[in-house]
């Protein structure tokens, strides 16, 4: 008998304005043993989160280029716009 594993990994980041971005993956696999559900489990769970983790990181990436123009109308330098998306997205989440 199999037996169906399914594991699902979600991040969302809140962001300015009432905005979010989330992302989630999910994963189905089936078992032929009851005794590798744990470690199948925690090897999902690592895979997913990686895979997450990534996607947010190029999301936060993409959107730092396309940063609204600020109320003055003068458009952000390249560098003005990665500080703030991360300081949106927080520390480490976007690279220069």
């Amino acid at each position: 008998m199999a037996i169906v594993l399914e594991a699902n990994y979600a991040k969302k980041l809140g962001l300015p304005n009432c905005s979010s971005h989330q992302y989630c993956v999910t994963i189905r696999t089936e078992l032929t043993d009851l005794s590798q559900v744990e470690a199948e489990s925690a090897k999902l769970y690592v895979l997913l989160q990686d895979a997450v983790d990534r996607e947010i990181q190029n999301a936060a990436r993409r959107n730092a280029k396309r940063q609204p123009f600020a109320v003055t109308g003068s458009p952000p330098t390249l560098g003005e716009s990665a500080v703030h998306a991360e300081e949106q997205c927080g520390p480490g989440m976007v690279s220069r």
